[in-house]
């Protein structure tokens, strides 16, 4: 099995600076990738309530800052 971070390098093939700051944060990006909310989202498995208390949160969390934009 291709480690995520690999296969997401592969698809946007980076370079340079972006390459290697994408290199350093590969662990940190692979435990995201491999999370079972996002792997839920990805493959249609998450609960549909899961879903909808994190959209509440979201929505939540957005009201609450936009205050600080302009």
């Amino acid at each position: 099995m291709v480690p995520i971070m690999e296969e997401y390098l592969s698809w946007i093939k980076p370079k340079g600076q972006t390459r290697r700051l994408l290199g350093k944060a590969r662990d940190i990006w692979n435990g995201y990738l491999r999370h079972p909310f996002v792997r839920g989202i990805g493959d249609g498995t998450l609960d549909k309530e899961k879903f909808r208390f994190y959209l509440k949160q979201d929505y939540l969390y957005l009201i609450s800052t936009r205050k600080f934009l302009p």
